[in-house]
C-alpha cells in the first residue's frame, strides 16, 4: 500500500451524516452515486472506515481509505462484493 496525505483533497473533520443516510446493499449504481464524496463503508468482515471513491470499474472500486490513527489517506481498492453497506 502507498501512504499518501492529501490535505487539500478533503477536510479531515468533514464526516458524512451516517445517522441520516440509508445503508445500501452495494451494486454499481449505488457506488456511482458515492463517487468523489466522503462515504462511510462497512465491509462484510465488519471493518468500518471513511472512504473517498475515485474510480469505479466493473465490479470493483478504487479510492482512498482514511487511517483513523494517522489521518492519512491510503490508496485502497476493493471488490463490490466485499462491501456490506455504504452511506454517502
Amino acid at each position: 500500500m502507498y501512504n499518501h496525505y492529501y490535505p487539500n483533497m478533503v477536510a479531515l473533520n468533514q464526516k458524512p451524516l451516517v445517522q441520516n443516510s440509508m445503508p445500501y446493499r452495494i451494486d454499481p449504481m449505488i457506488m456511482e452515486h458515492c463517487m468523489n464524496k466522503i462515504s462511510r463503508v462497512r465491509l462484510l468482515n465488519g471493518d468500518t472506515f471513511r472512504y473517498f471513491a475515485t474510480v469505479l470499474s466493473g465490479n470493483s472500486v478504487a479510492g482512498y481509505k482514511e487511517d483513523p490513527f494517522t489521518k492519512f489517506w491510503n490508496f485502497y481498492a476493493m471488490d463490490l462484493n466485499e462491501i456490506a453497506s455504504v452511506s454517502c
